[in-house]
């Protein structure tokens, strides 16, 4: 992608601030920066940028509605306990429950280029942290 292909892009979508530090950019790092501009799907991004009203419009509606406040925490004890686990174990069993691993941030701090996930932690094998996530998972699915 050229310059001129790129400055005419941009500007066709409102982002001609993109290339504001041109002149401060080398040669390798103007080339690194139409690169990058050439993988911009813009026709997504107006698709994205078209829902956004609506959803600005509906979240301001509930933000009226309701303010947000942190729910209580249940501390479930003797046959309450027994119940949450025979009803979790049942939805188990029915295929009904999905596992959603929340892990963000990178091991930077770690000294580890990439997600603190996959930094190997296994004292012996160096396996990362995902991967005794995964086995967590894994041992429940062959217990039902």
């Amino acid at each position: 992608m050229t310059f001129q292909a790129a400055k005419e892009l941009l500007e066709s979508n409102g982002q001609s601030h993109l290339l504001g530090f041109w002149g401060d950019l080398d040669a390798k790092q103007r080339k690194a920066l139409l690169a990058q501009i050439g993988t911009i799907d813009f026709a997504e991004l107006n698709r994205c940028r078209s829902m956004l009203p609506a959803f600005a419009k509906s979240a301001k509606r509930c933000a009226k509605e309701q303010r947000p406040t942190a729910p209580k925490v249940a501390q479930l004890k003797g046959a309450k306990l027994d119940a949450a686990i025979a009803a979790g174990e049942k939805e188990l069993a029915a295929g009904r429950v999905a596992v959603l691993l929340v892990a963000g941030g990178q091991g930077s701090r770690l000294g580890y280029d990439g997600p603190k996930g996959c930094y190997g932690i296994g004292p012996v094998s160096g396996a990362p942290l995902f991967h005794f996530h995964a086995r967590k998972v894994l041992a429940k699915t062959l217990k039902y």
